[in-house]
């Protein structure tokens, strides 16, 4: 099995507290697929459960090492994109200008933020979460909670609680 140390080019640098993949922070909300409007689990009620036949709710060995790989290369990616183009701030800045247009425009526009998630989902942890919100001129007018079932919620807590230990490991 792939580790961090294999796609680690400069472990001086690496982040104190990253000691497993990211994946398993990553929570799948699979109440709220759809597919041409039709939640899938109208179709399929088993899907992403632990009675799901299909597999669904298992991620294959060979996904999470190719996302393994694929995390630590964009990590790592830093100084071959500054010795290609001299800068890789670009994306960021881009993003960032898109934003800054919907404050300015009172557009509503619905960005991915990483927002303040405690009392949010329940979620009890002093944490960020990547969530939809709505962004116009006062700013984040709101955030766009999804329906979560028992088992997304229990995923979620534990994605909060390993989240919380990963930020409480870093060295400051």
């Amino acid at each position: 099995m792939l580790s961090e140390d294999t796609f680690w080019e400069n472990k001086e640098k690496r982040p104190v507290g990253l000691q497993r993949s990211p994946i398993s922070l990553v929570v799948p909300i699979w109440s709220s697929v759809t597919c041409a409007g039709l939640k899938l689990r109208s179709v399929y009620p088993e899907i992403g459960t632990a009675d799901d036949k299909e597999g669904y709710n298992k991620i294959p060995q060979d996904l999470i090492e190719k996302y393994f790989k694929l995390f630590y290369d964009v990590l790592n990616s830093e100084h071959a994109i500054k010795k290609g183009k001299g800068a890789n701030a670009w994306a960021v800045g881009l993003a960032t200008s898109v934003i800054c247009q919907a404050l300015l425009t009172d557009s509503n526009s619905i960005f991915p933020l990483s927002i303040h998630a405690k009392g949010l989902q329940g979620v009890d942890k002093d944490i960020f979460f990547s969530l939809p919100c709505i962004v116009n001129t006062n700013g984040v007018r709101g955030i766009m909670l999804q329906q979560l079932d028992d088992d997304e919620k229990e995923k979620l807590f534990v994605s909060a609680k390993k989240m919380e230990e990963l930020l409480q490991s870093i060295e400051w």
